[in-house]
């Protein structure tokens, strides 16, 4: 398929997808909107010069942060608006991560666990940052939810860029007694003992719903072996400054899971796209049904 684009693949598939598969409502409105835009659906706008002439008539954008197609301003205006807000300062980018084990409760309860997954982030890190064995001070930060591996494999985890040093009481700049800030075996534990509580008072007081397979007892067994286990947390090598990080941060919060430019080709009802692997570091290519492709990017 020539010039194979999401959008072209959603137009083509997704009639069919629809008649096999039942969606939830905000589902739905994401493909509509990708679907929709720069198109006539979406009405247009004219561009004039300061002269009065008439620069240019294009079709709207629909604004969704999935659509390739919307990424590029609203990406380079996230990044600015944070570039303004970056003090200038080393910083660390830490990843917070769940254990896969926990994804059939997450695909059940998407909004409660977001907010305990951030909640037992900001306290991991407000907690620790308060102790003068570390630092004593309140750093600034900012965490960003991601939900997906390069491969759109389900990877809910949490980005977390945080000044080297931070403000104490007497707003007096503190730098940390280590360089390395905070280790992250601290870090990890901290942070897996907050989540895992929330998930088991969630359970106790009926506030999660518990996947069909499993029982409440099932997801409490499960905590308490998860509690035993190393979870992954990654923490980078400290930056002289944060712009980089927010750079990263910025493809992703408004790039959307796949750009065009990495689908590669739609045949027999297989996708091709490229991603560069965190694992190999090389460019790698996966082949999706097409019907996976649309469960999977309707969902991210």
């Amino acid at each position: 398929m020539p010039n194979l684009t999401v959008q072209s693949l959603l137009n083509s598939k997704l009639g069919d997808y629809l008649t096999r598969h039942k969606l939830p409502l905000y589902q739905l409105k994401a493909l509509d909107a990708i679907t929709r835009c720069r198109t006539r659906m979406l009405g247009g706008h004219s561009v004039y010069c300061e002269n009065g002439h008439l620069h240019g008539v294009w079709y709207n954008s629909c604004k969704h942060r999935n659509c390739p197609q919307c990424h590029a301003i609203g990406s380079e205006r996230w990044q600015l608006k944070l570039n303004n807000l970056i003090l200038d300062t080393t910083h660390h980018h830490w990843i917070f991560t769940i254990p896969h084990d926990l994804l059939p409760l997450w695909r059940f309860n998407r909004r409660v666990l977001q907010k305990m997954l951030f909640d037992s982030v900001n306290e991991t890190i407000k907690k620790l940052s308060s102790d003068p064995k570390y630092l004593g001070a309140i750093p600034g930060y900012l965490l960003a939810l991601h939900t997906w591996a390069r491969n759109l494999v389900l990877h809910p985890h949490i980005h977390c860029l945080i000044t080297h040093g931070g403000v104490n009481t007497s707003n007096s700049w503190v730098a940390p007694k280590r360089v390395i800030f905070i280790p992250a075996k601290v870090l990890m534990k901290i942070f897996r003992g907050k989540l895992l509580e929330k998930i088991r008072n969630g359970i106790n007081k009926k506030q999660l719903a518990i996947p069909t397979a499993s029982s409440d007892r099932l997801e409490l067994n499960l905590c308490n072996k998860l509690g035993r286990r190393d979870w992954v947390l990654h923490c980078c090598k400290p930056y002289t400054h944060g712009n980089s990080v927010a750079k990263y941060l910025a493809r992703y919060i408004k790039g959307g899971a796949v750009k065009n430019s990495q689908l590669i080709s739609l045949r027999n009802n297989q996708v091709t796209f490229r991603y560069k692997s965190h694992q190999t570091k090389r460019t790698e290519y996966l082949k999706l049904n097409s019907d996976v492709f649309i469960g999977v990017y309707s969902i991210i």
